[in-house]
């Protein structure tokens, strides 16, 4: 389907400058903007609509969970249906960028395949929210569009430019019919879903995280600004996403005086791990790759931050988030130990 081609040609994440975001730091300010994706969360009924000739039909139905996350500072998007007759699952968390004043979105919607996460970024203005990717051409570039606001209904559309957005071509509409209202996504209220016994990942290596799927808790360590290691316990949970090509792990870490922080990432297979994360401190949508050795899994970041997870598979799972400057000597900065809730 040509649309879901033009969003596979989204080129990959590409990382940014970081620095660890430690429990005693200073949340980024709340963005008015944060609130503008707020229309959308709900559970929705979804028809999808295709050209034929000068008629838009019905070429499938879906059903759409949007969550908020990380306090409301982020919006998850979790779709699932039918296009064309072939089944399909969809994936996205949208993030306001407050440095660049524009709307990041991560994507991953496996088309026959697992695939890495695609980018798309833009505004709204007048209620129209417009969200562009590009491919190397520079000429070719997709255009999401949100439209038609209301209490219980909205309308999506994608389209496509081969001239640098002199003619747009519309190939896909998904009118939503509301079903029920939001319900939050943070941490330890979070559903999570099993990994199914079969799907489009059959290659091994992509189910090589099944054995995380689950909810855990325990206790969290943070090394804080002044050298201080702070303390306190975590709840996490882990669930299977987009049809067993990828995972969801949100933490609620609760530090003395009842602070609460809590972060959210997404895992995705294609050929390696790809991961997003970002947390309710800085809900700037963060990226990293890497691949499982053992029972360990590491995922680097520009060479300035690592994550792990150790006892993959087993009932000790430890969660570890490094920093280094660099690129071969790693402090640790954040620690989490974890067992079966």
């Amino acid at each position: 389907m040509l649309a879901l081609l033009f969003l596979a040609c989204a080129p990959d994440p590409t990382p940014e400058d970081v620095s660890p975001v430690l429990p005693d730091a200073q949340a980024t300010p709340v963005q008015p903007q944060e609130s503008e994706f707020d229309f959308w969360w709900g559970r929705w009924s979804v028809e999808n609509l295709g050209p034929s000739g000068a008629l838009w039909v019905n070429i499938g139905d879906a059903e759409a969970h949007i969550q908020p996350i990380l306090s409301g500072r982020a919006t998850l998007e979790q779709w699932v249906g039918t296009v064309n007759g072939n089944s399909l699952n969809g994936f996205s968390v949208r993030s306001f960028n407050a440095d660049a004043q524009r709307w990041d979105l991560k994507l991953n919607w496996p088309n026959g395949s697992p695939a890495p996460f695609s980018s798309m970024v833009g505004t709204f203005e007048d209620g129209l929210g417009q969200f562009f990717a590009e491919n190397v051409s520079g000429q070719s570039y997709s255009r999401f569009t949100f439209s038609e606001a209301q209490a219980d209904s909205c309308q999506w559309d994608s389209s496509y430019t081969t001239d640098g957005g002199g003619h747009w071509t519309t190939t896909w509409i998904m009118e939503f019919s509301r079903l029920d209202d939001p319900e939050a996504a943070d941490g330890a209220t979070f559903p999570i879903a099993d990994p199914p016994e079969s799907s489009r990942c059959t290659d091994e290596s992509a189910r090589q995280l099944d054995g995380l799927v689950g909810a855990w808790s325990g206790t969290v360590r943070s090394l804080r600004a002044d050298g201080v290691w702070a303390e306190g316990t975590t709840e996490v949970a882990v669930s299977s996403m987009i049809d067993g090509c990828g995972l969801l792990h949100f933490a609620d870490d609760t530090w003395a005086d009842d602070l609460l922080s809590q972060s959210f990432g997404a895992i995705a297979h294609a050929g390696a791990w790809y991961r997003i994360g970002a947390t309710s401190l800085d809900p700037t949508l963060r990226t990293a790759r890497g691949l499982l050795d053992g029972d360990t899994l590491t995922l680097t970041e520009d060479d300035a931050l690592r994550e792990r997870w150790s006892g993959v598979g087993t009932d000790t799972l430890t969660w570890t988030l490094e920093t280094s400057a660099d690129g071969e000597t790693w402090e640790e900065i954040v620690v989490r130990e974890l067992q079966p809730r």
